[in-house]
């Protein structure tokens, strides 16, 4: 859903919250709003995140190459995370309660978000989803975000440790953010150091504070143009969460 079709997407999203009845309409147009922030904020910063991404996997470092990818991948997001809940909120990871402050949504909320992403994936994607497979995905991920939630960072490194006797860097630690960041991290590009897009030919001396703020911008607008009808290509511009064009 990330990859393709995301102007499909979209269409989809819109066109089945448009016809539920209307308390279950305000649901789904709750969570179809958290929709374009998510996908706003993603192909705003994933060029940039995939060009540090690179720069660390090309820098000769050992043991450090592409089959380190998704290890190197989570672990900018997780700082970056960590370092955008203390700007937003002033708490680091220890004082933070994911089970108690995020995916708060009772079982019926679910069901009819669970409705809209059977309609989007068929009409799309053209294959299909079995009743309540999103519900259970929420509660699979309420379940990950406690077993990584690591307020000291001792379970985090055990985690970590256990899992390198197996391969050479951890995945898990990696996904779990670490408590000692605060207002900077170390992929924050506050220095304003030049990146090329991995997608296109431009080069870019954006922080990741800069890119935030663009897409909080962007997102009001996008949600917008959503409302209105407006084609999905146009708010989009044909770009997946990844920020690459697609077809």
């Amino acid at each position: 859903m990330h990859n393709s079709h995301i102007n499909e997407e979209f269409d989809a999203l819109r066109s089945f919250a448009r016809h539920m009845n209307i308390d279950n309409r305000v649901i789904a147009d709750a969570y179809v709003r958290g929709f374009i922030c998510h996908y706003t904020l993603d192909s705003i910063a994933h060029p940039f995140i995939f060009a540090l991404q690179n720069a660390l996997l090309t820098a000769g470092v050992e043991n450090l190459d592409e089959k380190a990818s998704s290890h190197v991948h989570a672990q900018i997001e997780s700082d970056l995370d960590a370092m955008m809940l203390w700007r937003t909120k002033g708490v680091t990871i220890k004082d933070f309660k994911p089970r108690k402050q995020i995916l708060l949504i009772d079982d019926a909320a679910l069901d009819i978000v669970d409705d809209l992403h059977r309609f989007t994936v068929s009409s799309a994607f053209r294959t299909g989803l079995k009743p309540r497979d999103f519900n259970r995905a929420v509660k699979d991920m309420r379940f990950a975000t406690r077993v990584l939630h690591s307020p000291h960072g001792i379970k985090r490194a055990t985690l970590g440790r256990f899992e390198r006797t197996m391969r050479d860097h951890s995945l898990v630690q990696a996904l779990s953010p670490r408590n000692d960041i605060f207002e900077t991290c170390d992929f924050d590009n506050r220095e304003h150091a030049e990146w090329r897009d991995p997608g296109s030919p431009e080069v870019s001396s954006a922080s990741f504070h800069d890119l935030f703020e663009l897409a909080q911008n962007a997102a009001f607008d996008k949600m917008e143009l959503h409302a209105r009808g407006v084609s999905s290509e146009e708010f989009t511009g044909g770009k997946n969460f990844s920020g690459l064009k697609v077809e």
